[in-house]
């Protein structure tokens, strides 16, 4: 309903006003844990969605760690494919949000030495996924 996503747009800026206050006082980069799950939240418009907010909000000390979904028997839900956990992660760093992958427990798929990216004042290094 209307009602509902209100409510929860409204708490979404709640939490992003924390999120900045903190950043703000402290100084320090905030971490969002983001979970990604098959055709539920892991579409381009809302990596672009999310990182825009997280880039308006609290600038270059956004941080996400996107965690793709372990697969549960049983659980109609379903990690995304590698590529589009790889699209996400590239469409948040073009917003400007600084981000990395969890790897599943017990997935040594990360076969590729990690991407390093550099400003000049800020080192970020991304694991490659693979394909």
């Amino acid at each position: 309903t209307p009602e509902q996503a209100r409510a929860v747009y409204d708490k979404a800026a709640e939490v992003l006003d924390a999120a900045r206050y903190y950043a703000q006082t402290t100084g320090r980069r905030v971490s969002i844990e983001y979970a990604l799950i098959r055709d539920v939240n892991d579409q381009r418009w809302r990596a672009d969605l999310l990182g825009a907010r997280l880039h308006r909000a609290l600038g270059p000390l956004a941080h996400v760690n996107l965690i793709p979904l372990n697969r549960v028997e049983g659980n109609p839900l379903s990690p995304p494919s590698w590529d589009d956990v790889d699209t996400f992660q590239e469409l948040l760093r073009d917003r400007g949000v600084a981000n990395f992958v969890r790897r599943r427990k017990g997935d040594d798929t990360l076969l590729e030495p990690p991407v390093k990216l550099s400003t000049a004042e800020t080192v970020i290094v991304l694991p490659r996924l693979p394909r």
